[in-house]
């Protein structure tokens, strides 16, 4: 890392965090999911979110979201899994607001419809 550039943190919202407490619980998301997760948030925070953005977007299939998420993004953990992120560029933080096993951008957590 370049001495002059300040890392990046990622971030797990508190509702966030206790939804995905619920659903690893619940065994929604498993443990391989996880650990797809996890490598998402090593890159984010080696490379930063334009690399997953822009260089990796094929590979985590990253795109900015619309209407009541406006200002988020989303990358894809599995064929339907989603982490769902705000960057803050000023402060170098990504802060996941929900992460789900269902293809879901719902600010409720409900099923789309």
């Amino acid at each position: 890392m370049v001495p002059w550039v300040t890392p990046w943190t990622v971030q797990l919202d508190p509702a966030a965090e206790k939804d995905l407490r619920e659903r690893l619980k619940r065994g929604l998301i498993s443990q391989d999911d996880l650990a797809v997760i996890k490598a998402w948030v090593s890159t984010v925070e080696e490379k930063g979110p334009d690399f997953i953005a822009i260089d990796a977007a094929g590979h985590w299939n990253d795109h900015p979201l619309f209407g009541n998420r406006i200002g988020q993004r989303s990358s894809s953990f599995s064929e339907s899994g989603r982490i769902i992120y705000r960057v803050n560029s000023k402060r170098n933080v990504v802060m996941v607001l929900r992460v789900t096993e269902e293809h879901d951008y719902s600010t409720e957590g409900g099923k789309r419809r």
